[in-house]
């Protein structure tokens, strides 16, 4: 306790009691106040040691003080992924725009050779989005439909599903240009929002 400047006898005397915080036992509201407090002086003070001991100390102590509640490595390596990737919109903003432009060539007649390349991108492009989806359900524990965000990214599946299967029916490049632009527009909207 001394050692991160706070002791059991200090954090009393200024009315802090770490056992009354949400049910945690007395080490582990001790361990977590005295890390998060290391975390913050060292930020305050510019001093980066400190303030990475303090992140060490208290994301080796969060999981211990709900087991069972605390999500698995694995689920938190996946969750990184998914909002380092802006929630698996990133790469399908592009997939689904490349597509959008050659099913574009497709339909004003420049090359119906396109088609297979388009096609192919399209394809690529509703299965990142289905899987992001996917992902976004398990991380949640829920079906994704409850938020503005979760509703646009599910609409634009679903029509980017059926424009998938009419443009592979018709082979025309014109329902697949429609849905890539839906697929890129909703991409771009909830990349963009905040």
């Amino acid at each position: 306790g001394a050692k991160n400047g706070m002791s059991m006898e200090r954090m009393h005397a200024l009315g802090i009691d770490p056992a009354a915080v949400a049910g945690y036992s007395k080490e582990q509201g001790l361990r977590l106040f005295l890390a998060m407090q290391q975390l913050v002086s060292g930020w305050r003070d510019n001093d980066v040691v400190r303030a990475n001991a303090g992140i060490q100390a208290f994301s080796a102590w969060l999981p211990r003080v709900n087991p069972t509640d605390y999500p698995s490595l694995q689920k938190r390596r996946v969750e990184l992924w998914y909002n380092r990737t802006a929630h698996g919109t990133i790469a399908n903003v592009f997939l689904y725009f490349i597509a959008m432009v050659l099913f574009l060539l497709v339909a004003v007649g420049v090359s119906q050779k396109l088609w297979y390349v388009a096609m192919p991108l399209f394809t690529v492009a509703v299965l990142a989005h289905l899987t992001a989806m996917g992902v976004r359900w398990w991380l949640a524990g829920r079906i994704p439909i409850q938020n503005q965000f979760e509703s646009v990214l599910g609409s634009a599946l679903l029509g980017c599903l059926i424009g998938w299967g009419l443009e592979l029916w018709r082979r025309n490049g014109l329902f697949g240009m429609a849905m890539s632009f839906v697929g890129f527009l909703a991409m771009i909207a909830c990349f963009a929002a905040p």
